[in-house]
């Protein structure tokens, strides 16, 4: 860890010091919380500290901050400067699966595939590794452990299967189109001379 780190309060973070940034979070701004959950996640001006990333993270991770999802679940995951807890991990890997993080979606599909820190159950797996191919940005590490997983699985399971990953892109889509709509209310407020179409074309594919 470099030493200027210890200037904590001298760095900027974005155009912001830390101490600015402590002080919007702690008066409740979402958006100050995750951009200090970051920066104790990274070292970013201060020192890397997990178990205060945790504490920052949780609110935007609740309001679907992806970011903060996914720093859950590797904070979790790891255990590092925290208690390992792979259950809290999993759930965090299947809430930004749900916000359209392939790599979580894969990682939730191999803990359970193999039973990493939570019960074994491959028929779920195989949804969450057709999950991971089907988002935007795929994986192809999900496509080569489906067709093994499916490989060992019966007919009926594979059914059952599909039915599932059917209702995670359900759960994914309907998500999205929250998320999106929330954006697009933010960029009509900032820019109310823009046609919401033209606005809409800015938001995330």
């Amino acid at each position: 860890m470099s030493v200027l780190l210890l200037f904590a309060a001298a760095v900027l973070v974005g155009e912001e010091s830390i101490a600015e940034l402590k002080s919007k979070a702690s008066a409740g701004d979402v958006d100050a919380q995750a951009r200090l959950a970051a920066a104790y996640f990274q070292g970013e001006g201060v020192p890397e500290d997990h178990a205060q990333a945790l504490r920052w993270a949780a609110v935007p991770a609740e309001q679907d901050d992806l970011f903060c999802a996914q720093m859950i679940a590797q904070i979790h995951y790891k255990g590092t400067g925290v208690k390992r807890d792979l259950p809290a991990a999993l759930r965090w890997f299947r809430n930004a699966a749900i916000l359209g993080d392939s790599t979580a979606a894969f990682t939730a599909g191999l803990m359970m595939e193999e039973g990493h820190g939570v019960a074994k159950n491959p028929v779920e797996a195989l949804s969450w590794y057709r999950l991971a191919m089907e988002l935007p940005s795929g994986s192809p590490a999900a496509s080569v452990r489906a067709k093994a997983l499916e490989a060992k699985l019966t007919a009926s399971q594979k059914v059952e299967a599909t039915g599932g990953v059917a209702a995670l892109l359900g759960r994914a889509k309907a998500k999205k189109a929250a998320l999106d709509d929330r954006r697009l209310a933010v960029l009509k407020a900032a820019n109310p001379g823009i046609p919401v179409e033209e606005l809409r074309k800015q938001l995330p594919r």
